[in-house]
């Protein structure tokens, strides 16, 4: 029988409560005692103990794993709760992006706002605080490279989270739009970085490309970051063709409506690196595209190293610091195919 799962009596332990990355874990401190009958508060509401890690803030890192581990656990649990208390274990991160994302995401989660468990609890007065329902752990990881990094049967819990927040801003989830519209990425923020890296270096003509080849369908150029949360998704739920770079800013793509695909550009590898190998066309988020059963996938594959532009100079590394010259003639054929994949 298993009398202590916390020998050290640290409160850490076998539950990860963040993504793995971030090495916080839990576990309970087993007592040999009579329920306090005195001086303790009990709580009724769900509660769970979390810890943010993405320190870069990364919008996929953050949307899809930081904050959907919490609901995949009461998914996974069928505990739910509008009142949900989430409890941070440390101080919350004053990241501009984060206080953004936590405001306009975790809503859709709970009405509550985010606290931290060290002050939470002592805010009681009470010797001991006594909880009812109490969840803890269920990280998964999305964008792990490599063999034996794929998880499996996932797909009903990712649409799910997607679907909830939709459903939270009053957007209908499996919406189709009448009519065809094409939203281009203009990707001038990459958060840490003072430039825009791993973004698509002739835009303009691609913009003008796109707009001359297809007159009678409405193009879009868009800079999301000006945009608030609810704006992106009225946007995003428009659009049947999104042609983005990869990384963080091609993460909002699952919101796109049933039907839609989406044209993610590639990088070329220079080195064996994050399971590819040197000369391969790399799609970053290749596993994590598989989990969305709504939405099909283009990758615009890259074949020749004169095909990017370094963002700065000394850069030598494609992967993270290289932007895409995109082929008009090689654009056209994936946008042709996504319109036919979606004629009547």
């Amino acid at each position: 029988m298993i009398t202590d799962f916390n020998r050290s009596r640290s409160g850490k332990g076998f539950v990860a409560i963040s993504m793995p990355r971030g090495k916080a874990t839990w576990a309970p401190i087993m007592t040999d005692g009579a329920y306090p009958t005195k001086n303790f508060t009990k709580l009724s509401h769900l509660h769970t103990l979390w810890k943010l890690f993405a320190t870069y803030m990364n919008i996929g890192h953050v949307i899809w794993e930081e904050f959907g581990m919490i609901y995949y656990s009461m998914q996974r649990m069928r505990e739910f709760d509008n009142a949900l208390v989430i409890m941070h274990l440390g101080r919350i991160s004053q990241h501009p992006l984060f206080q953004k994302l936590k405001n306009e995401i975790l809503s859709a989660l709970t009405s509550n706002p985010l606290v931290e468990a060290e002050t939470y609890l002592p805010s009681f007065n009470t010797k001991y605080v006594c909880f009812e329902r109490f969840i803890v752990g269920g990280p998964i990881y999305l964008f792990e490279y490599g063999p034996n990094k794929q998880h499996h049967e996932i797909e009903t819990l990712l649409y799910n989270w997607r679907s909830k927040i939709l459903e939270h801003y009053g957007f209908n989830h499996y919406s189709i739009p009448s009519h065809h519209r094409i939203t281009i990425t203009n990707k001038t923020d990459s958060g840490r970085a003072k430039f825009a890296r791993r973004s698509i270096a002739n835009l303009n003509d691609v913009v003008k490309f796109v707009r001359t080849t297809y007159p009678r369908i409405r193009v879009d150029v868009v800079e999301w970051q000006h945009f608030t949360f609810r704006q992106q998704l009225e946007i995003l739920l428009k659009t049947t063709i999104l042609i983005t770079p990869s990384g963080g800013v091609s993460m909002i793509g699952p919101f796109l409506p049933h039907s839609a695909h989406v044209i993610v550009m590639d990088s070329l590898s220079d080195r064996d690196n994050l399971g590819f190998k040197k000369g391969d066309s790399a799609s970053l988020e290749t596993k994590f595209w598989a989990h969305w059963h709504h939405v099909r996938k283009s990758f615009y594959q890259i074949y020749d190293m004169k095909e990017h532009v370094w963002d700065y100079e000394g850069a030598n590394d494609t992967l993270h610091y290289a932007s895409v010259i995109v082929n008009m003639t090689r654009l056209e054929l994936l946008i042709d195919k996504a319109l036919e994949d979606m004629s009547p």
